[in-house]
C-alpha cells in the first residue's frame, strides 16, 4: 500500500495542475513559483524506484490469488542466493 512514486513526482505536481488561482504552483497569495524537483526527497525517491515492491491490488483478488503472491515473495527471498548467481 501507498505510492509507488513520491507525491511531487505525479502528474499533478509534475506538470502543475493547478486551480484557477495557479495554487499552489503560482499562487499570488505566496508571491513565488514553487518547483518540486527530481532528487528534492532523494531517500524517498530511492525506496520508491529501487528497494520498494509494488503490486497492483484491485478488488477481484481472491484469498487465494493473494496467498500465491505472498508464496512467491517467500520463494524469491528463501532462495535469493542462489538467483543471485543468474545474475553473473
Amino acid at each position: 500500500m501507498g505510492y509507488k512514486e513520491p507525491l511531487y513526482a505525479s502528474s499533478l505536481y509534475k506538470y502543475k495542475l493547478a486551480r484557477k488561482r495557479g495554487c499552489p504552483f503560482t499562487c499570488p497569495f505566496y508571491g513565488k513559483e514553487i518547483d518540486y524537483p527530481s532528487g528534492l526527497c532523494p531517500t524517498a525517491e530511492e525506496l520508491c524506484y529501487k528497494r520498494a515492491l509494488w503490486l497492483p491490488c484491485h478488488s477481484e483478488l481472491k484469498k487465494e490469488d493473494i496467498k500465491d503472491i505472498i508464496e512467491g515473495i517467500e520463494k524469491v527471498v528463501n532462495n535469493i542466493n542462489e538467483l543471485k548467481q543468474f545474475n553473473t
